[in-house]
């Protein structure tokens, strides 16, 4: 028995060895394209330049897609965590996003200026974006792209699990789950559970030994629960 325990620590060791190591050398490639980056960013600013390099590094398949898209962001976001996931084919619109630590985003996410706490999980195909009213409607005779919006910036609070084509339109807090494909349009609590279109608190985490009260529970809910389990 000692020796399986011991076979297992060492597997784990090595293991651990060899994911640092990947992000090293990682680290130590992406190096050489940050000077054409930076180069990108004089010519054509900062954000179109980040623009181009985050969709052509979406596009790098498997494991080795992982490093090097997680090396490139660890040099050039405020904050990237070392052991974050980013998933093939997720982009990110803003170079002001901040990933936490032990941050898991799969495939094919749409990001804005966002802030990922750390442990935060988000499931393929999320979509998180800077709000509800980014383009003014109000004046018919203003094209909307024209007219004037807001943009907050968006938290997603430590801890939090979003399921699979979710979009998020406001901040999510502390160690909730968003059901799969529901549309977050206002803020939701520290420890809620929420589900739907638009999205419905159903529970929370730290009482779930508790009766949720029946009125505040909407038709169908009970039935969007079930999708929890099947965001990832």
């Amino acid at each position: 028995m000692f020796s399986v325990f011991a076979h297992t620590g060492i597997d784990a060791a090595m293991r651990l060895i060899v994911k640092q190591l990947c992000n090293v050398l990682a680290r130590f490639f992406v190096l050489f394209l940050l000077p054409v980056y930076r180069l990108g960013a004089l010519l054509m600013g900062r954000h179109k330049a980040f623009e181009g390099w985050t969709q052509a590094l979406s596009l790098l398949p498997g494991i080795v897609g992982v490093y090097f898209r997680r090396g490139f962001y660890r040099w050039v976001l405020p904050r990237c965590g070392k052991d974050a996931h980013i998933g093939f084919g997720t982009i990110f619109s803003h170079p002001t996003v901040m990933i936490g630590q032990r941050v898991y985003i799969g495939a094919f996410c749409c990001l804005g200026d966002i802030t990922l706490e750390d442990d935060v999980l988000l499931g393929s195909h999320v979509s998180i974006a800077n709000g509800g009213r980014q383009h003014g409607f109000d004046r018919l005779d203003v094209p909307i792209r024209e007219q004037p919006g807001v943009w907050p910036r968006i938290t997603i609070g430590e801890d939090t699990w979003i399921g699979d084509r979710a979009v998020v339109l406001a901040d999510v807090g502390k160690h909730c789950v968003i059901g799969a494909g529901a549309v977050v349009t206002k803020p939701i609590p520290d420890y809620a559970i929420a589900v739907g279109n638009p999205a419905r608190v159903i529970r929370y985490r730290n009482q779930l030994d508790r009766p949720f009260p029946a009125n505040r529970v909407q038709p169908g809910s009970h039935a969007d629960a079930a999708r929890i389990a099947e965001g990832t």
